[in-house]
């Protein structure tokens, strides 16, 4: 999935056990740095920590 990812995209990850939706803000080769969408960044996880993409919000 690592090859398919960009910043700005919206992933569901896990960080120390929980599940959370965050945006991707920077890319270091197999390392993304997550955050929300207030600027605020959460630290670095591996593309093993990211289980999807949102591709569509419906309403």
């Amino acid at each position: 999935m690592g090859d398919s990812l960009s910043v700005g995209d919206i992933v569901l990850c896990k960080v120390r056990g929980m599940e959370y939706l965050h945006l991707i803000k920077a890319i270091s080769g197999e390392r993304f740095q997550i955050g929300n969408n207030r600027g605020g960044i959460n630290g670095w996880i591996g593309a093993n920590g990211i289980f999807g993409k949102c591709i569509r919000v419906e309403s």
